[in-house]
């Protein structure tokens, strides 16, 4: 499956290998943070905005923003940012 994303005008296309859904995630609140086990996945954030901390740093992303969490020994967190929910994906190369 080809990721999709716009930007402006234009629709990039990447030319990844085929991917595998994991599963659909939903943090309610800024206050419930979610685990994750990186494992060569791509988060991709469906709804909301996000706040994510892997290996020692802060990322903001938010609705169509996609990042990859290639494997890693330490625990990478996810959570919600602002007051509406965050929804998200992981999907690892198959």
């Amino acid at each position: 499956m080809a990721i999709q994303r716009m930007v402006g005008r234009h629709t990039l296309k990447s030319q990844q290998a085929p991917a595998k859904m994991i599963d659909r995630y939903t943090c309610k609140t800024a206050d419930e943070a979610h685990p994750l086990k990186p494992q060569n996945q791509t988060i991709h954030i469906i709804k909301g905005s996000a706040w994510l901390s892997f290996q020692g740093k802060d990322h903001v992303l938010r609705a169509g923003d996609a990042f990859s969490l290639h494997k890693d020994p330490y625990v990478a967190v996810i959570s919600a940012l602002g007051n509406t929910p965050l929804v998200y994906e992981l999907v690892q190369a198959a």
